[in-house]
């Protein structure tokens, strides 16, 4: 960026490039928030640019050292055995820290061999498991039947079961004893599910209670979903995926008005600002087809002001 364009960058609504069809969209608030949120606590933003070379943002904020409070965590965990199996030497370096930490004895391996041969040389009373964690990516981990193989093996039948899978992994299993954990997980949230997976019945929802989130099922309806940002593509694609929408992907209004001529949709969800084609162009020329107007259009933007 040039000197200029950099001076006006942490004021609201200011960007480099103004257009609305430019390659990456926004409405100029997003580096003004976090000089305001930043300096709120204490800190401060810059940024050091060269016109042709990038730009690097550079911001720093005090903080004081967190003190762990005992009394959070549950009672229900301590003294348990949990055996981690995982692929990657850093995940198991966290998980053997964090739950140490809940006052579980973890054994982590990097394979079901490598703990049975670690567990072959200690005695029976050490060699039981309270609960099993096994990254998506472990042998065996990819369905029912080689996860219940891989309990039969190790003599773990009837334990739980916690998979540890990324967000961008299309990755399900059906058994009631099996529960998901997304990465990158808190602390807090590996608790709170270990506790619900050792004690079930403490955790179970009394009737009446409190209302249940209601479940959609959206499996009859076909979405266009016309967004360029990556990031926004695999939030959106999670929401559609979570009420079981089918949907296609167009990055900009010129693909999705290609999609549109070869098949049918029953909604369409738009972006805003977008490269070649924005979303205001796109949806004039959608309306203007007859065979489209009565397909609903929702607007996906930050710019609201």
């Amino acid at each position: 960026m040039t000197k200029a364009q950099a001076s006006r960058l942490f004021q609201a609504f200011q960007q480099a490039d103004g257009s609305i069809s430019r390659k990456y969209g926004g409405t100029g608030l997003g580096l003004a928030i976090s000089k305001g949120l930043i300096e709120a606590m204490g800190g401060e933003i810059s940024v050091q640019t060269e016109l042709g070379a990038g730009s690097n943002f550079i911001f720093t904020i005090p903080f004081a050292l967190a003190k762990v409070s005992g009394k959070s965590i549950s009672g229900a965990l301590k003294g348990k055995h949990v055996l981690v199996i995982s692929r990657s030497q850093d995940e198991r370096r966290v998980l053997i820290k964090t739950l140490g930490s809940f006052g579980m004895s973890v054994i982590a391996e990097v394979s079901a061999d490598e703990a049975l041969l670690k567990l072959s040389k200690k005695e029976k009373k050490d060699s039981t498991f309270d609960i099993l964690l096994l990254d998506s990516e472990s042998e065996h981990a990819d369905s029912s039947k080689g996860v219940e193989f891989l309990k039969f093996k190790l003599g773990l039948i009837g334990i739980p079961v916690i998979i540890l899978k990324t967000a961008l992994e299309d990755f399900s299993l059906d058994h009631k004893e099996y529960k998901i954990l997304t990465k990158p997980f808190t602390p807090s949230t590996l608790h709170n599910m270990l506790v619900e997976v050792i004690e079930p019945k403490k955790n179970e929802r009394k009737v009446g209670t409190a209302a249940e989130s209601p479940k959609y099922d959206f499996g009859i309806f076909k979405v266009l979903l016309v967004e360029d940002n990556p990031m926004n593509q695999i939030l959106a694609g999670e929401l559609l995926h979570s009420v079981h929408a089918r949907y296609d992907l167009a990055e900009n209004g010129r693909i999705a008005l290609d999609l549109l001529e070869k098949d049918n949709y029953d909604l369409i969800l738009m972006d805003i600002e977008m490269p070649e084609m924005d979303g205001m162009q796109a949806a004039r020329l959608i309306r203007e087809n007859p065979r489209l107007t009565r397909i609903p259009i929702i607007a996906l933007t930050a710019n609201v002001m």
